[in-house]
Protein backbone atom coordinates (compact mmCIF):
# COMPACT_ATOMS: atom_id res chain seq x y z
CA UNK A 1 0.00 0.00 0.00
CA UNK A 2 1.21 3.26 -1.07
CA UNK A 3 0.77 6.03 1.21
CA UNK A 4 1.40 9.66 -1.33
CA UNK A 5 -0.07 12.13 0.08
CA UNK A 6 2.06 13.16 3.43
CA UNK A 7 2.94 16.26 3.77
CA UNK A 8 7.09 16.86 4.68
CA UNK A 9 8.03 15.91 8.80
CA UNK A 10 7.20 18.69 11.10
CA UNK A 11 8.30 19.60 14.64
CA UNK A 12 5.14 19.98 17.29
CA UNK A 13 2.80 22.49 16.05
CA UNK A 14 3.58 25.49 16.57
CA UNK A 15 0.23 25.93 17.64
CA UNK A 16 0.85 24.21 20.36
CA UNK A 17 3.67 25.96 21.33
CA UNK A 18 1.95 29.50 21.14
CA UNK A 19 -0.74 27.65 23.47
CA UNK A 20 2.22 27.17 26.00
CA UNK A 21 3.69 30.98 25.84
CA UNK A 22 0.01 32.77 25.78
CA UNK A 23 -1.35 30.42 28.35
CA UNK A 24 1.71 30.59 30.92
CA UNK A 25 2.15 34.44 30.27
CA UNK A 26 -1.86 35.36 29.80
CA UNK A 27 -2.35 34.55 33.72
CA UNK A 28 0.35 37.25 34.81
CA UNK A 29 -1.27 40.00 32.45
CA UNK A 30 -5.01 39.14 33.58
CA UNK A 31 -4.22 39.15 37.13
CA UNK A 32 -1.71 42.78 36.03
CA UNK A 33 -4.95 43.58 34.28
CA UNK A 34 -6.60 43.33 37.19
CA UNK A 35 -5.37 44.65 39.49
CA UNK A 36 -4.81 48.20 37.63
CA UNK A 37 -8.33 48.21 37.00
CA UNK A 38 -9.23 47.55 40.66
CA UNK A 39 -6.67 50.25 41.29
CA UNK A 40 -8.30 52.65 38.96
CA UNK A 41 -11.38 52.16 39.99
CA UNK A 42 -10.34 53.28 43.76
CA UNK A 43 -8.58 55.93 42.74
CA UNK A 44 -5.76 54.31 43.93
CA UNK A 45 -3.85 54.77 41.08
CA UNK A 46 -4.31 58.88 40.71
CA UNK A 47 -3.56 59.34 44.63
CA UNK A 48 0.07 57.89 44.30
CA UNK A 49 3.14 60.19 43.72
CA UNK A 50 5.82 58.60 41.62
CA UNK A 51 8.59 56.80 43.36
CA UNK A 52 11.14 59.35 42.57
CA UNK A 53 9.70 61.54 45.77
CA UNK A 54 10.39 58.55 47.57
CA UNK A 55 14.00 58.02 46.59
CA UNK A 56 13.88 62.06 47.68
CA UNK A 57 12.80 61.69 51.24
CA UNK A 58 14.91 58.47 51.85
CA UNK A 59 18.04 61.10 50.63
CA UNK A 60 17.14 63.77 52.80
CA UNK A 61 16.73 60.90 55.91
CA UNK A 62 20.36 59.33 55.13
CA UNK A 63 21.79 63.64 55.07
CA UNK A 64 22.62 64.54 58.70
CA UNK A 65 20.52 66.92 60.88
CA UNK A 66 23.04 69.72 61.11
CA UNK A 67 20.87 71.13 63.76
CA UNK A 68 21.20 67.80 65.67
CA UNK A 69 24.14 66.93 65.21
CA UNK A 70 25.35 70.80 66.84
CA UNK A 71 23.01 70.18 69.58
CA UNK A 72 24.15 67.32 70.91
CA UNK A 73 27.66 68.62 70.48
CA UNK A 74 27.00 71.47 72.69
CA UNK A 75 25.40 69.09 75.29
CA UNK A 76 28.13 66.54 75.40
CA UNK A 77 30.85 69.61 75.71
CA UNK A 78 28.28 70.66 78.52
CA UNK A 79 27.95 67.09 80.12
CA UNK A 80 32.42 67.30 80.14
CA UNK A 81 32.26 70.62 82.18
CA UNK A 82 29.87 69.42 84.76
CA UNK A 83 32.05 66.01 84.88
CA UNK A 84 35.41 68.25 85.01
CA UNK A 85 34.13 70.74 87.69
CA UNK A 86 33.11 67.68 89.91
CA UNK A 87 36.44 65.77 89.62
CA UNK A 88 37.81 69.26 90.79
CA UNK A 89 35.64 69.39 93.33
CA UNK A 90 36.35 65.58 94.40
CA UNK A 91 39.78 66.37 94.47
CA UNK A 92 39.84 69.44 96.79
CA UNK A 93 37.58 67.60 99.16
CA UNK A 94 40.25 65.12 99.10
CA UNK A 95 42.52 68.04 100.01
CA UNK A 96 40.82 69.68 102.34
CA UNK A 97 40.47 72.77 100.77
CA UNK A 98 37.14 73.30 98.56
CA UNK A 99 35.93 76.47 98.42
CA UNK A 100 32.01 77.60 98.31
CA UNK A 101 32.61 79.71 95.26
CA UNK A 102 33.25 77.07 93.62
CA UNK A 103 30.52 74.99 94.76
CA UNK A 104 27.91 77.79 94.14
CA UNK A 105 29.55 77.87 90.28
CA UNK A 106 28.65 74.57 89.71
CA UNK A 107 24.88 74.89 91.20
CA UNK A 108 24.31 78.34 89.69
CA UNK A 109 25.34 76.20 85.96
CA UNK A 110 23.22 73.17 86.67
CA UNK A 111 20.27 75.21 87.95
CA UNK A 112 20.68 77.58 84.48
CA UNK A 113 20.93 74.58 81.75
CA UNK A 114 18.55 72.03 83.70
CA UNK A 115 15.85 73.84 82.18
CA UNK A 116 16.97 72.81 78.50
CA UNK A 117 17.51 68.65 79.67
CA UNK A 118 14.18 66.56 78.12
CA UNK A 119 15.27 63.68 79.58
CA UNK A 120 13.92 62.56 82.76
CA UNK A 121 16.73 60.46 84.13
CA UNK A 122 19.70 63.03 83.25
CA UNK A 123 16.98 65.74 84.70
CA UNK A 124 17.17 63.63 87.97
CA UNK A 125 21.22 63.10 88.45
CA UNK A 126 21.22 66.62 87.96
CA UNK A 127 18.64 67.15 90.35
CA UNK A 128 20.70 65.02 93.09
CA UNK A 129 24.22 66.92 91.85
CA UNK A 130 22.72 69.94 92.78
CA UNK A 131 20.97 69.19 96.07
CA UNK A 132 24.29 67.91 97.05
CA UNK A 133 26.13 71.16 95.99
CA UNK A 134 23.32 73.24 97.82
CA UNK A 135 23.99 71.13 101.06
CA UNK A 136 28.06 71.28 101.06
CA UNK A 137 27.00 75.51 100.32
CA UNK A 138 24.24 75.37 103.50
CA UNK A 139 27.81 73.70 105.82
CA UNK A 140 30.29 76.51 104.65
CA UNK A 141 26.94 79.16 106.27
CA UNK A 142 27.13 76.93 109.63
CA UNK A 143 30.52 77.00 109.71
CA UNK A 144 30.96 73.12 109.51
Amino acid sequence: MKVSDIGGARGPSSAKKANKKEKSGSDFSVHLKDATEAAENSGDVSDTSPVSSVDAILSVQEVPDAMADSHRRAVMEWGEDVLDRLEQIRRDILLGRLSKERLMALARNLRARKKHIDDPALKAIIDDIELRAEVEIAKFSRGF
